[in-house]
């Protein structure tokens, strides 16, 4: 097996450099090293079967001359300016190429060139999908030609053969069936292609194909949610389809009606991950228009699989469309019940579309804190209060919750949920305990701020002089915590100043006591 090299930028993947040593822009190569070019070629290409007159397509890994991505079309012998930027091989070789090709075309016996398997698996069981399998290939000159089937132990199961013309493709079908006309067990074969005439016998072209009657398994098939609310709102407005199926394949996800009937693709045939899959549905069905939303109720999804030997199975999985609830929204994102008046609480609001019994729900992770049965409210606008307290009466710590409701409908429970953070916690600031600074000169005062609950804290400065009085209101806004501050005041004269610093984060939480620093100015 070869190795990728770096001989050519973009296109090291599915080709091989040989390299001519010399420099032949205008002296042509030595005979010796042409003979040598053509015979080293001529092997090569037949490895691979490959004609030397051909084109063949590579894509570009790395735009230089091409575009990433872009399919390029490249003669069986090319020559490195073909595909970047440079002069190699020189003009005097690249000149040469054509007749290198037409010469390493005419060496040797007769070849088989560029075979190919119609599929790299089949299922010869009579339901009319890839049933059989077709061989195709060329020849480099008149032959008769042999295709046989060879099981995993070396028998030969199937042998076909005829002659061909050079330059036609030849296209033989296998239909899974041994020379006694009984299908072959299921499992690997090779296709073994050859030819031969006076002038000798080609190289023979192995190509393996998998016999496969068994039809894949789908198991273990859900949506999450279910219900689902797919209102618009960003909270479960998609359900997700997920299975696990007992090979790889292709997938395809539908919502029918009761008669089978599809009321929407959710996806087409898509090749699932390994043997598991997730496809969401975003609740729409085709309407003449576009898509239009699902009724609420439930729905049913089937999923088709077929696997490489087009063997198909299905499946069906319901789940329940329901916009009784949705559209939830914060008085607050931070939350400090402490009793000190100030983000004591937190309200939920919410919209119902019918009447229902409605719960408050608060959780941290995966376990609830707090769960509260509000009762059967009526449709329209509504809301629920979280003071900051566990179903025990206690007050929670600080950190992440999630601040929701749940409700009851004739298709199930949904929920809204929006994070909140609890922030128990007072911003530390830290400063220097004094400095000084020449008359004239600004003053720098390194400061910081800490608050684990709050990114950002709001941050002033009051400025007073040695007999008391105010000289400067600073406003320093929310500032990142955690991070170094430097804050730049010039003093209006020779003395001695205090600056007191104040912090409130977000949860309106305020620093024990004013951070204080004494300036003096000489």
């Amino acid at each position: 097996k070869g190795v990728v090299g770096a001989h050519v930028l973009g296109f090291n993947t599915g080709s091989t450099g040989i390299a001519v040593i010399g420099t032949y822009s205008d002296a042509a190569p030595p005979p010796a090293a042409m003979s040598a070019l053509r015979s080293l070629l001529a092997w090569k290409l037949d490895v691979h079967h490959l004609d030397p007159l051909a084109t063949y397509p590579l894509t570009c890994g790395y735009g230089q001359k091409y575009a990433t991505g872009e399919t390029v079309w490249f003669k069986a012998i090319s020559g490195h300016r073909d595909a970047n930027y440079t002069e190699c091989p020189g003009d005097a070789l690249y000149r040469a190429l054509g007749r290198v090709r037409t010469a390493v075309a005419a060496m040797g016996e007769p070849k088989v060139y560029d075979p190919t398997l119609s599929a790299a698996a089949f299922s010869p069981n009579g339901d009319g999908r890839r049933d059989r399998v077709t061989v195709s290939f060329r020849l480099s000159e008149a032959a008769a030609w042999t295709v046989q089937v060879r099981a995993a132990d070396g028998s030969v199961v199937r042998h076909l053969e005829g002659e061909a013309p050079g330059g036609e493709t030849v296209s033989v079908v296998w239909d899974g069936r041994d020379d006694a006309g009984n299908v072959v067990a299921d499992g690997s074969y090779k296709v073994i292609v050859g030819a031969a005439n006076e002038h000798g016998a080609a190289r023979e072209a192995t190509l393996p194909v998998t016999v496969d009657t068994v039809p894949p398994a789908v198991a273990e098939v859900s949506c999450v949610p279910d219900p689902f609310s797919p209102n618009g709102d960003g909270q479960d407005d998609l359900t997700t389809v997920l299975l696990r199926a007992s090979e790889p394949g292709d997938l395809r996800v539908t919502v029918v009606d009761g008669s089978g009937a599809v009321l929407r693709t959710v996806c087409g045939w898509t090749a699932l991950d390994g043997t598991s899959g997730a496809v969401p549905w975003d609740g729409t069905l085709d309407g003449s228009a576009g898509p239009v939303a699902a009724p609420e109720g439930p729905a049913t999804l089937r999923l088709e699989l077929r696997d490489a030997a087009r063997n198909a199975a299905a499946a069906t999985v319901d789940v329940a469309v329901d916009r009784t609830l949705g559209f939830p929204r914060l008085s607050r994102r931070w939350l400090s019940p402490n009793g000190d008046g100030r983000a004591d609480d937190v309200t939920l609001g919410f919209a119902l579309t019918r009447t229902a019994p409605v719960e408050l729900v608060v959780s941290k992770g995966d376990a609830a804190v707090r769960t509260e049965r509000i009762g059967r409210l009526g449709s329209g606008e509504r809301s629920a209060v979280w003071d900051g307290r566990d179903d025990g009466g206690a007050t929670v710590r600080s950190g992440r919750y999630l601040v929701g409701v749940l409700a009851r409908s004739p298709w199930g429970q949904t929920r809204v949920a929006l994070p909140v953070t609890v922030d128990l916690y007072r911003p530390r600031l830290t400063v220097p305990e004094g400095l000084t600074v020449a008359a004239g000169a600004t003053a720098r005062v390194a400061w910081s701020v800490r608050d684990p609950y709050s990114a950002t804290v709001r941050v002033r400065v009051t400025v007073t002089d040695g007999k008391g009085r105010l000289r400067a209101t600073l406003d320093l806004g929310w500032v990142r915590q955690g991070t170094a501050q430097t804050l730049r005041w010039k003093p209006p004269a020779r003395g001695r100043y205090t600056l007191a610093f104040t912090a409130r984060d977000r949860a309106g939480n305020d620093q024990a006591a004013a951070a204080l620093t004494t300036l003096r100015v000489k």
